[in-house]
């Protein structure tokens, strides 16, 4: 969520008072005695910028576009304010009070949520959802401030309310066993047919959809996702009915269908928005693609039946049956069944999220005019925002990953030996070194039992949140864990305090029963440590209760340690596999990263055997370095300003007037990652179709973290263009469960690859807007050549102090959004 939602958004709802401004400048500049009064007494002022936004601060915005607000904006904006209410318990806004007496702030004397220093400026504020967030006047904050600043209001959210995943409620650990009553007729029901309707779209799998939004049904991904995942369908058939509708207008309405429902509100409102702000963004979209597949592959528009399916296995089973009883033999050219070579489409169509196929939704097209029925289906790697996670996976499958490529290339049977074997010893001292690691975890149970006889534990237990946060919130989490579920899965575990068929556990609880309830963690910790049986991992909060409690500094630091001799053992194959043949170990890292990222569908492979035109990565909102004004002319960051950049060449006139990133906005064209926009994006001209990419890609080294087990490698391409290297993606290399678990790897584009993508996915926008033949040519030329910046950490060093601090806060908060 960027800062300029941020700013009185969860007070005023995102209130703009844009009607009530004249378009003629003279009305607006146009003020009386009581121009932006808040109210008497009052020592702050409200301010309108041209957008409509408006804040309430003491001092003048330092920024440029900005100016008071009239009598009648600024009485309208104090009757909303008063409407909104902040979603709080008495408990937090003490601890909140506490903390920010402890920094010398007060709060307000008209406003209980605001907290300011000794001059009346606003520092913090409380959002509606009870998160402390920025206050309007930060924008007093210099550069070098700024990145404190936000990283205290992260670090005293997670504090207020913990960062580790919720528990699961019983019935999702062993799955809802709730009876679901399934229709007696299972035989495909009539659709609506040649356009887009609420019924065609979920024709396929409407049911799980409803599901999903009641919490019955489930697919990969957090509610985020599900959510924007779900709802993109509805987004197509508002566009689809009205190509000119607004993306605000749809999110706003996607936000009305399903903020009230389960998954909605376990969500949260402000992710929930978001997510439908996404999914709007995402339908428009894909409203297009399928309009522009529709005639390309010579459907008939009025027998083709099109409908949009979510990801869950229900659902990809549900499109399978519907392809067989409509007669279908061929999707995409590939026969349903029984295809020589495989896969099957059939296959493909299951196995859409799991292993290389990216899947996350599909637009399934069926034209009954011909005869067998002709089948095409979209597929789409849905991502809520260009800075979202793109994969993940583990040392273990990045080699085993470097070994198929080896075994497929051409050197020589004596090499590809050598090279195995050396994978094979890498992946047995990894595991290795995982064990050294569980025996550290293992070998500190004995300190933790010796704290439980002598009753430090419990004390322990009691105190292990830090201020202002709940000191009791792990102490809590362990009573309910083990007070409140049955046992469960071999061999009982999480035991059940006091035991099956005694009576149930008393306020206050005694010595005694705090201690059972103590031993039932350290005994369920332990067998989890220490079985070879397959076991679900420890939650997050009892990593963290262990690691709190047992683990004591040199344990800690020599766990750290194991994990940065794992990083060097996954730099050391890909070098050693270099000398075995020159260059095949960054070739074959380049080419497991090419394909995580769906690079290659620029060559033409395909990604889990989907033929590459049919696949799209599709990115809502756009976090990148790339602005839109009102008349949707692109802008691109150089230096601390923004200035007009042409899409078609990437060409950028910095002999404009520059303009800040508040006179601006992100625009509605979704990020997308094709066959073109990626090769566009990697500085190439189509036609011809790109070859041996691979041999462009360069992996840094994995860089161990200062502290802690992480680790980081930026992946890098040379641009086919100009020769010019650049940052494509950061990896991030953390133990997957918290400390003692194995490890894990996660991709995300770096910020100057999401501008490249988004400049061409605008480019194709514009060309399918002005309904000219789209050729494939997507060549950028010298794009970015003035940005030098190889990640958000970069691009805080080079800002200058006096660059506004919220600038900067904007884009932190806007590349964790979701």
């Amino acid at each position: 969520m960027n800062l300029k939602q941020i700013i009185r958004n969860q007070k005023l709802q995102n209130f703009n008072l844009g009607y009530i401004i004249n378009e003629a400048d003279d009305d607006v500049e146009k003020k009386d005695a009581f121009a932006g009064k808040t109210k008497a007494g009052s020592d702050t002022f409200w301010y309108v910028n041209k957008q409509g936004e408006m804040k309430a601060v003491v001092n003048p915005p330092s920024e440029g576009g900005w100016e008071l607000a009239n009598k009648e904006q600024a009485e309208e904006a104090e009757e909303i304010r008063k409407d909104v209410k902040v979603d709080i318990d008495k408990k937090t806004r003490d601890n909140i009070n506490k903390e920010m007496e402890s920094k010398d702030l007060k709060p307000h004397p008209e406003d209980e949520n605001s907290f300011v220093d000794k001059e009346g400026n606003e520092i913090f504020q409380i959002g509606a959802d009870g998160e402390v967030i920025p206050g309007g006047d930060i924008d007093q904050i210099k550069a070098r401030e700024g990145e404190p600043y936000a990283e205290y209001i992260d670090d005293l959210n997670k504090r207020l309310y913990g960062d580790e995943p919720a528990e699961p409620e019983p019935d999702d650990e062993e799955g809802d066993d709730e009876r679901i009553d399934e229709p007696t007729d299972t035989k495909p029901q009539p659709r609506a047919q040649g356009n887009l309707t609420k019924e065609s779209i979920d024709a396929i799998d409407g049911k799980q959809k409803r599901l999903a939004l009641q919490l019955k049904a489930k697919a990969p991904g957090n509610p985020s996702s599900a959510i924007n995942e779900i709802m993109i369908g509805d987004g197509m058939v508002m566009f689809s009915d009205d190509p000119d509708r607004s993306v605000e207008d749809v999110a706003e309405e996607l936000f009305k269908r399903t903020k009230n429902t389960p998954l909605g509100k376990k969500n949260g409102e402000e992710k929930t928005r978001a997510a439908c702000v996404a999914a709007a963004i995402s339908a428009k979209r894909e409203n297009v693609r399928t309009q522009e597949f529709l005639a390309s592959e010579e459907m008939n528009p009025d027998t083709t039946e099109i409908s949009h399916v979510w990801g869950s296995q229900e659902s990809l089973q549900a499109t399978v049956d519907t392809l067989e009883d409509a007669g279908v033999k061929e999707v995409n050219g590939i026969p349903l069944k029984d295809a020589d070579p495989p896969p099957s489409y059939e296959d493909i169509i299951k196995e859409g999220g799991e292993g290389a196929n990216p899947t996350d939704t599909m637009i399934v097209m069926i034209d009954s005019s011909q005869e067998p029925p002709k089948a095409i289906i979209l597929h789409t790697s849905n991502k809520t925002a260009t800075s979202d996670l793109q994969g993940n996976s583990s040392p273990d499958k990045n080699i085993e990953s470097m070994i198929d490529f080896v075994d497929a290339s051409d050197i020589s049977d004596e090499e590809k030996k050598k090279i195995t074997n050396l994978a094979e010893k890498t992946r047995k001292d990894l595991i290795k070194k995982q064990k050294e690691i569980a025996s550290i975890v293992t070998n500190s149970f004995g300190k933790a039992r010796d704290k439980l006889e002598n009753g430090e534990l419990i004390s322990e237990l009691k105190t292990l949140s830090k201020p202002p946060a709940d000191p009791e919130k792990y102490w809590k989490y362990m009573q309910k864990r083990y007070t409140s579920n049955v046992a469960k899965g071999p061999p009982g575990y999480p035991r059940h305090v006091p035991g099956d068929g005694q009576a149930p556990l008393k306020d206050p609880l005694s010595k005694q029963n705090e201690k059972d309830i103590a031993a039932a963690y350290l005994d369920e910790m332990e067998y989890l440590a220490t079985t070879e049986d397959e076991v679900k991992p420890p939650t997050g909060p009892m990593n963290t209760i262990l690691a709190r409690t047992a683990l004591g500094p040199e344990e800690e630091k020599e766990m750290v340690e194991l994990y940065q001799e794992q990083h060097k053992m996954q730099n050391d194959l890909r070098l050693k596999m270099n000398k075995i043949s020159d260059g095949i170990g960054d070739r074959a890292m380049s080419k497991n990263f090419m394909s995580r990222l769906h690079l290659d569908t620029a060559e033409g492979h395909a990604p889990g055997g989907i033929p590459p035109q049919y696949f799209e990565l599709n990115m809502g909102h756009n976090n990148s370095g790339v602005r839109y004004d009102d008349d949707g002319q692109a802008y691109m960051k150089v230096g601390k300003k923004f200035y007009p950049v042409d899409v078609d060449t990437g060409e950028v006139d910095d002999s404009a007037e520059g303009r800040s990133a508040n006179q601006l906005n992100r625009g509605t064209t979704a990020t997308v990652g094709n066959m073109d926009t990626i090769a566009g994006a990697l500085g190439y001209e189509v036609p011809p179709r790109p070859e041996n990419i691979d041999e462009l890609i360069e992996v840094g080294n994995v860089e161990s973290a200062a502290s802690g087990p992480g680790g980081k490698a930026f992946i890098y391409g040379i641009r086919q263009s100009d020769g010019q290297r650049i940052v494509i993606g950061t990896q991030s290399i953390r133990p997957k469960d918290g400390k003692g678990t194995a490890a894990q790897d996660t991709l995300e584009w770096d910020l100057e690859f999401q501008t490249r993508l988004q400049l061409a996915s605008a480019r194709e926008a514009k060309q399918e807007s002005e309904e000219r033949p789209n050729e494939s040519t997507r060549f950028l030329g010298n794009i970015l050549s003035e940005m030098k910046q190889n990640s958000l950490r970069h691009h805080w060093a080079k800002a200058e102090d006096d660059y506004p601090a919220h600038y900067f806060i904007r884009e932190i908060n806007e590349g964790s959004l979701i």
